[in-house]
């Protein structure tokens, strides 16, 4: 349960005995189950990183601390790692966006899609199978129009590629592309 004032205090309630705990006094702004339900990752204000609970332990390991704004966490489907967005002040020009994956086991990060324009970036999703990693964002485009574009990232070789580019988007007053997988995939 999340307090959704600007406290960001959050509880874990056992639906069986009724007992709360709170995990979180203040800050959180976010949180995701893993997957195999074992841990649960909460993002914290910024400033204050990321907080993941052991739920066998009932211990927080504390990862990076950021002065960036970090959101929509999300795992992959082995509770391995997570991405997530990360918006970062850019010098003299517009912020922009990146997508990072942290390892959850060694708590390194690595940055997986880069310079990313931050209007319009989607939350990253997972395939499947967890090898790849798509993201779209809006452009401007001629017309003034907006138009969509999508990059995939293969975790395995890191590489990154653009699937699609210059797709009109009419009437988007959203601010944002929403992307998901197909069922096997691809």
């Amino acid at each position: 349960i999340r307090n959704d004032d600007s406290s960001g205090e959050m509880w874990l309630l056992d639906t069986a005995s009724g007992k709360a705990d709170r995990l979180v006094e203040k800050g959180g702004s976010y949180f995701h189950w893993s997957p195999d339900g074992a841990s649960l990752g909460i993002l914290m204000s910024q400033g204050n990183g990321v907080r993941l609970y052991d739920v066998a332990t009932g211990e927080f390991r504390e990862y990076e601390d950021s002065v960036e704004y970090l959101d929509h966490m999300v795992w992959s489907p082995d509770s391995k790692c997570w991405a997530f967005r990360r918006r970062v002040p850019a010098e003299g020009r517009r912020k922009h966006s990146r997508i990072d994956v942290t390892d959850v086991a060694s708590g390194k990060t690595r940055t997986v899609m880069e310079e990313v324009p931050a209007y319009g970036l989607s939350v990253p999703v997972w395939s499947p199978d967890g090898s790849l990693l798509v993201a779209g964002w809006l452009a401007p485009a001629a017309g003034g129009r907006a138009s969509a574009k999508l990059l995939v990232h293969d975790l395995k070789t890191g590489k990154s590629r653009e699937v699609a580019r210059d797709v009109p988007v009419a009437n988007n007053t959203s601010g944002e592309v929403r992307v998901s997988w197909s069922g096997p995939g691809n």
